[in-house]
């Protein structure tokens, strides 16, 4: 690497400051140091810096506001890199707004900075020499602090202001329309209306009138002219959810929608051009539908022109006391309760369950808390949650040493007695995701030992583990 780069770093914190410029140094940088904003923006303006490294509370000029100033003044000759102890939604994607390169989050990986760093000079080289902005960013208001959801954040910061197309995917209740009213919000037709549909509640005979209005007297009880929900949506944006479910025939209008931006209401055949953003929601595999034939595979394409998909909830356990919290504050304004927090008891109970529902299912279980607790926060018995079969699964296979395969068949069947089929294949895979963490818990990674008491192969065992993402700290299966 060419020593000729220039890397300001700024931090309030010396310790940090020195440790990154020991090693942007080694990698062969010419390191800049400012303990507070304004000593960096003074030397970020006398100096032919090509990257700067900024955290985001300081002294006298605060990140967000240097980073503003930068990019004002120098676009993408100066590169920014945006460094903070917290990763909440507002704050990562309006860095991203103001035109952040990256956002990472204390404690710095140090090996993470320095790929951080060449990768942004070799955009700024690019964009130089094409002579292109990019300007992708925007913001919006969700409190998750898992990294999954910090890489979703800097996905919205990027595409917001942009017309393209987002397939927003993920189980029920894990927060698709939120993520949508984010893009929504932090684009430029924040100021214009956002409608969401939902594909699934409008019956089959009235859905394309529900999208795309009709004329007095175009069917059977059509009175009067309607306006549908692309025309409401002008200027807007719309948000089709659960399209997934969403008649074949319909998708075929659909897909004239988004190739051109017009819509013929029934009854009529004058076409009606949209000024219109369209974001699309589903918790079906909609690959597999387009093999069943259910789904256009080129409606498909052009949904997912950005892909977006929300991990469920037990995936991002950091972010369970965070959103309840949030939940019980929310509903002390409508409730009026003196409740001022979670407990640790409490919030160790609602880390031990597996949450099915998702987000959706945690903001009932904390209104239901809510409404039963009289004391000053909320204790593990205001928690009302049914019986976790995940961990119903794991228990029974530690504890009476069935294999993986007798266990899931007997939580199944019992799930079946309580007329449950429609979830049958979703509990397959969450059971055994259950089971092989518990037995990888108990014996602190060892595979051998895991792979003995789940009643597979280790060859089956790492092919799971690699599947669920089980990485455990510990592994001596090889003694």
């Amino acid at each position: 690497m060419s020593k000729t780069y220039k890397i300001l770093f700024a931090d309030d914190e010396k310790s940090v400051r020195m440790a990154a410029r020991v090693a942007l140094e080694k990698a062969g940088y010419e390191v800049l140091l400012a303990k507070d904003g304004r000593e960096a923006l003074e030397l970020v303006k006398s100096n032919e810096i090509a990257v700067s490294v900024l955290d985001i509370k300081m002294p006298e000029i605060d990140g967000l506001t240097l980073l503003q100033k930068i990019k004002e003044e120098f676009e993408d000759r100066v590169m920014v890199i945006m460094v903070s102890a917290y990763n909440d939604m507002s704050t990562t994607i309006k860095a991203m707004k103001l035109g952040a390169y990256d956002f990472l989050v204390k404690p710095i990986d140090i090996d993470n900075l320095l790929y951080i760093v060449e990768k942004s000079l070799a955009t700024q080289s690019l964009l130089l020499a094409t002579k292109k902005t990019d300007k992708t960013e925007r913001p919006g208001i969700v409190i998750e602090k898992s990294e999954k959801m910090h890489e979703i954040y800097k996905l919205i910061g990027r595409i917001s202001d942009s017309d393209v197309t987002v397939l927003i995917t993920g189980e029920s209740g894990v927060g698709k329309e939120v993520i949508a009213r984010a893009l929504h919000d932090n684009s430029s037709r924040s100021e214009r209306c956002f409608l969401a549909v939902n594909c699934t509640a409008i019956p089959l005979n009235l859905i394309e009138s529900e999208l795309f209005g009709h004329e007095k007297g175009a069917f059977t009880g059509a009175q009067g002219t309607k306006i549908g929900k692309f025309e409401l949506a002008n200027g807007g944006t719309l948000l089709l959810d659960e399209i997934g479910d969403m008649d074949i025939e319909v998708q075929a209008k659909l897909l004239r929608v988004l190739q051109e931006r017009e819509i013929v209401r029934i009854g009529s055949n004058q076409p009606i051009k949209v000024d219109i953003r369209i974001l699309a929601a589903t918790n079906k595999n909609l690959l597999e539908a387009i093999r069943e034939g259910k789904f256009r595979e080129d409606l498909y394409h052009r949904l997912k022109v950005i892909h977006l998909h929300m991990p469920p909830l037990r995936e991002r356990k950091v972010d369970i006391p965070i959103l309840a919290d949030y939940f019980v504050k929310s509903y002390n304004l409508q409730y009026q309760s003196p409740v001022q927090g979670v407990s640790k008891l409490a919030v160790d109970k609602l880390l031990q369950y597996s949450w099915p529902g998702n987000i959706r299912e945690l903001k009932n279980v904390m209104e239901s808390a809510l409404a039963v607790c009289r004391d000053i926060e909320i204790l593990p018995d205001h928690i009302n949650l049914p019986v976790d079969p995940l961990a119903a699964a794991g228990n029974m296979l530690l504890k009476t040493g069935d294999s993986l395969e007798e266990v899931i068949r007997i939580e199944c069947e019992k799930l079946l007695s309580e007329e449950a089929s429609d979830i049958f294949d979703r509990i397959i895979g969450r059971a055994e995701f259950a089971v092989i963490r518990t037995a990888l818990d108990k014996f602190t990674g060892n595979q051998v030992k895991t792979s003995a008491v789940l009643g597979i192969n280790r060859n089956t065992l790492r092919s799971k583990m690699e599947k669920y993402k089980l990485f455990p700290g510990t592994e001596e299966d090889s003694k």
